[in-house]
């Protein structure tokens, strides 16, 4: 481990010498960046995070890139260093998917318009088959089950590696947030168990409007999707996410905005959002906030 975090620690340093020297690097674009290079000197057990952010952002992200770097031969060696980061490699299941990849950083332009247009004719009439033992399950915001929704929200969405810390929502947040109007019902479903009728898995996305170069269209918004520890290992989120994309595709609805911590494919933009805390004790002491 600490022969590969050195080999990355040396390529980014490499790559924040030569965008320091940008004449662009003044800008307001360079803050973040030049904040980032800091944490290089972090220590190892904190600096491997670190440094995978680092990746994603910078190696993956060419307007994050390609804005201040003009050397041909630095280009060069930030496609050649995806090599080095096996957190670029294609997924298998997502490397597929008809998004922006890792490979289109070697394509100068990409053609405008949809990546993959979907014929009607090729959207599965019948939901994808589950293992044998689980059902898919639609979920009414106003029904009974809507609770059962919220309680594995509540238990399994958004925790952090130790599964010590969660992000909780109400249940009146949730099912505000979840029916918009003009929402669709069928964008809300989840997996049970058929012996125990347990609910195990839930996923919801709502409609927005989008605009791309004065083309106008419709498109679903992912946020809430959570699934019960004891049975990621079965490799239900594919099948989770093919299944939206056929609800999407009956209501004609064929791109989806998703936000996620992970490197599935591209990025194609990031956002950054802050927390002000409100009991720095409280957090230093559960260890939510390290000391400086």
């Amino acid at each position: 481990m600490q022969d590969k975090l050195g080999k990355e620690k040396a390529l980014l340093r490499a790559l924040y010498d030569e965008i320091l020297k940008s004449e662009e690097s003044k800008d307001e674009g360079m803050k973040q960046l030049v904040e980032d290079s800091k944490l290089l000197s972090a220590p190892d057990e904190i600096a491997e995070a670190n440094i995978r952010v680092m990746f994603t952002k910078y190696l993956s992200h060419p307007p994050s890139l390609h804005k201040y770097v003009k050397d041909p031969k630095m280009k060069a060696k930030v496609i050649e260093s995806r090599k080095e980061a096996p957190l670029l490699s294609k997924h298998k299941f997502w490397g597929a998917q008809p998004a922006m990849q890792f490979d289109d950083l070697d394509k100068e332009e990409l053609p405008v318009g949809p990546i993959k247009k979907i014929d009607p004719k090729d959207i599965p009439p019948h939901p994808y088959t589950l293992p044998e033992d689980l059902e898919w399950s639609d979920v009414d915001v106003n029904g009974k089950e809507f609770t059962e929704a919220y309680e594995l929200m509540r238990d399994y969405f958004i925790e952090d590696y130790d599964s010590g810390f969660r992000m909780k929502f109400s249940l009146e947040h949730l099912r505000w947030a979840f029916s918009i109007p003009g929402y669709y019902p069928e964008f809300l479903y989840g997996i049970r168990v058929k012996a125990t009728k347990e609910l195990i898995a839930f996923s919801s996305s709502i409609p927005g409007t989008v605009s791309v170069s004065g083309n106008v269209f419709e498109q679903a918004i992912g946020d809430y999707a959570a699934i019960k520890t004891a049975h990621r290992s079965r490799r239900l989120t594919p099948l989770i996410f093919k299944e939206l994309l056929r609800r999407m595709q009956l209501r004609g609805v064929n791109q989806i905005f998703l936000t996620t911590d992970k490197v599935l494919f591209m990025p194609f933009t990031e956002m950054w959002y802050y927390r002000q805390p409100l009991n720095y004790r409280k957090m230093l002491e559960v260890k939510v906030l390290e000391e400086p």
